[in-house]
């Protein structure tokens, strides 16, 4: 079961898993990002550094030229 009302750091309001949904793609950029982090981190097996942040912009760049949709 999904917890009641929630408020995440950036202060958007959500309530349930459409809640959850809807604030995820008001701002698709963050989670593309947190995304690629996470991926990247993982493939990598490392950290991610400052040196890696022109690669991540870049994906999420591509992403966004292409409405956020990715394909294998």
């Amino acid at each position: 079961m999904f917890p009641g009302p929630c408020q995440p750091p950036d202060g958007v309001q959500f309530a349930g898993v459409s809640g959850l949904r809807k604030a995820l793609l008001s701002r698709p950029e963050l989670f593309v990002t947190t995304l690629t982090e996470k991926l990247l981190t993982y493939g990598l097996g490392r950290g991610l550094e400052f040196y890696d942040a022109p690669a991540v912009r870049k994906i999420v760049r591509d992403a966004s030229n292409n409405d956020y949709r990715s394909s294998a």
